[in-house]
């Protein structure tokens, strides 16, 4: 099976099989994608019949040369929904395999209204991820990072249910939190306030939540409005809400329930309508067990519930978040900043982060305290108390991208010997566009000999080439 272009440029519409009935299919579905002036980007519709669905094939296809090197001239990834004439059994193992969906349209115009509707989310979503807003706030192009970023632009966008961010500490959550009000086009009209649960003493809760009126208590010479006025038509982001005390969780519940409270010393309910952003590096299920926060509170927050990635799991973002917190530490533009060392990046690389992106940054800062004028960071700046021996080989932990690609090529039955084959395919890739296509350079990066190389590459061709005929016989 090819992937060929289908008569619109930028729609790819693909046949599990070759039969005249599915072909005329695509075609007649792919004129009226073209009619409406309608086109999916990074997105691979792939047209099969229930009747004698044959999931190997689909396998196959997953697997295909032709879709991988599909997927690398994506700008983002790659979207693959499976079209289907019927309600198809098998289609929540089918999504374990890296199908994005299985869909059934009973006619085409539901077929292509769903991609206008898909068009104009895709192309939103796009937007604001290559925005400078993006480039210069949530720094990374990690696969892992991509992917949770166009989860949480999905969710913002609408302004509705409340958003709640979990993960470890120093991962970035008040900047998340900024970029959910900043992306909403209605509640950034308004206020973001911002409320740390750790500073909040129950005694004088009261206050800084509901507000209060003129002499309701010693002291209160003057009306002051709380979080939940200040926050009426805007967002309240609760950070560390996992610290907010109990006896303020039920108060805090009955507002998000009601939209009302009523200030310290007043008459009257007065209304507000917000959306909650909160945040927290406590693990909120086992509290809830423990009897320290309440289960109904925790429902009420998280209507979209995000985990923020680790920094480990993002390893490929570490070159430019160093490179960007160095620019400022310089107070340099960062065109104009210095690159590291070799060295002193794979220190960087692989070194661990328990305070994640906050730790990162703490270290670059620290490094550029010994930088003297010059094109480079070099090892002697790095502070005698972090240097480390740079092992020798790189540790993949298990959350990391490619336990993941391990996880989904087991799934789709492809057995150790074919995945040695593949990493060994992809790094003799990545080894030759390093070095510009030059073998010698290439071999020596690897640790093998050309002659390998050469061997190598020429065992994929033979192989391609039977694949060629088997699709062939298909």
């Amino acid at each position: 099976m090819k992937i060929d272009k289908s008569p619109f440029d930028s729609n790819l519409l693909v046949g599990l099989d070759q039969s005249e009935l599915l072909l005329s299919k695509i075609k007649k579905w792919g004129a009226c994608l073209e009619e409406s002036n309608v086109w999916v980007p990074n997105t691979i519709f792939v047209f099969a019949k229930v009747k004698g669905f044959d999931v190997e094939k689909l396998k196959r296809f997953l697997r295909s040369n032709e879709l991988q090197e599909h997927k690398r001239s994506c700008e983002f990834e790659l979207s693959i929904i499976l079209i289907v004439d019927n309600s198809l059994p098998e289609a929540w193992s089918l999504l374990e395999l890296g199908i994005s969906d299985v869909i059934y349209f009973k006619e085409v115009n539901e077929f292509v209204n769903y991609c206008k509707d898909l068009k104009f989310q895709n192309s939103f979503i796009k937007n604001i991820l290559s925005s400078q807003l993006v480039k210069s706030n949530l720094i990374g192009c990690s696969t892992c990072w991509m992917e949770f970023l166009k989860e949480i632009i999905t969710a913002s966008i609408s302004g509705k249910g409340n958003i709640f961010l979990y993960g470890e500490t120093g991962t970035g959550k008040e900047l998340l939190a900024r970029f959910i009000h900043t992306i909403d086009k209605v509640r950034s009209k308004n206020n973001l306030v911002i409320l740390d649960c750790t500073t909040i003493i129950p005694e004088l809760s009261g206050s800084e939540l509901f507000g209060h009126e003129k002499g309701a208590f010693t002291n209160a010479s003057y009306h002051r409005d709380g979080a939940f006025s200040l926050a009426d038509g805007g967002s309240l982001f609760m950070d560390e809400i996992g610290e907010l005390p109990v006896q303020l969780q039920s108060e805090f519940l009955r507002v998000l329930q009601e939209k009302q409270f009523k200030k310290v010393g007043g008459n009257f309910y007065k209304s507000s309508d917000f959306r909650l952003i909160s945040a927290t590096n406590r693990n909120l299920i086992q509290m809830i067990k423990n009897g320290s926060f309440r289960s109904d509170l925790y429902f009420r927050i998280s209507d979209h519930s995000f985990k923020v990635p680790a920094l480990r799991e993002r390893r490929e973002d570490i070159p430019g978040l160093a490179r960007y917190f160095l620019s400022k530490a310089l107070d340099a533009p960062l065109d104009e900043t210095p690159h590291f060392d070799k060295g002193v990046m794979e220190f960087l690389m692989h070194r661990d982060y328990p305070g994640n992106i906050r730790e990162l940054k703490q270290l670059v800062f620290r490094i550029a305290k010994n930088h003297h004028h010059h094109h480079l960071v070099t090892p002697g700046e790095v502070p005698l108390a972090e240097r480390a021996k740079i092992p020798k080989t790189i540790r993949f932990e298990k959350e990391g991208h490619l336990y993941e690609i391990m996880k989904k090529n087991l799934l789709s039955g492809v057995n150790l010997t074919e995945i040695k084959r593949q990493t060994m395919r992809e790094a003799i890739k990545a080894a030759l566009d390093i070095n510009n296509q030059n073998k010698h350079l290439a071999a020596r990066s690897l640790g093998i000999t050309v002659r390998a190389i050469q061997k190598f590459l020429q065992k994929e061709n033979e192989s391609n080439e039977e694949d060629s005929k088997e699709e062939g016989k298909d």
